[in-house]
C-alpha cells in the first residue's frame, strides 16, 4: 500500500495536519475495505513522523467505514474523519437519522469530523 499525505495549513501557513490517501487503488477502489487497509497500514507501517506527530490526521471515510467499527483502533484525539454528506434526494429519513446517530457516537468517543460534498 502506498500512503500519500497532503499537508493542511492553518491561517499562518504552518502545517496543522495531514490528509492521508491510499494511492494504490485509485478512485475506483475507494470503499470501506480500502479505508480499513489505510488505517491498518498507518498503524503498523507508517513512518514514525506520522505515528508520533501531534498534528491532526484527516482520513476520508465512507458511510460503510463508519459502521464497520475499525475506527475504534485509532486514538481519536488527533483524527478528523472526512465523511461525505448524504444525498437527501437519495436517502430516506431513517438512513439519515442512523447516519447522524453514528456521527454522534464518534463525537462522543472523541473524534472530530467534517462533512464533505458528495460527488
Amino acid at each position: 500500500m502506498s500512503i500519500a499525505r497532503q499537508p493542511i495549513l492553518d491561517a499562518k501557513r504552518a502545517v496543522f495536519g495531514y490528509e492521508l490517501f491510499d494511492r494504490t487503488t485509485g478512485n475506483a477502489g475507494y470503499n470501506a475495505a480500502s479505508d480499513a487497509a489505510l488505517l491498518f497500514n498507518l498503524l503498523s507501517n507508517a513512518d514514525s513522523e506520522m505515528r508520533n506527530t501531534k498534528k491532526a490526521i484527516f482520513i476520508n471515510c465512507t458511510h460503510e467505514t463508519l459502521a464497520g467499527g475499525h475506527l475504534e483502533l485509532i486514538e481519536p484525539d488527533r483524527v478528523v474523519l472526512e465523511v461525505p454528506a448524504m444525498n437527501a434526494g437519495q436517502s430516506d429519513a431513517e438512513d439519515i437519522d442512523t447516519f447522524f446517530q453514528t456521527l454522534t457516537g464518534y463525537t462522543n468517543g472523541g473524534f472530530a469530523w467534517l462533512l464533505t460534498k458528495t460527488c
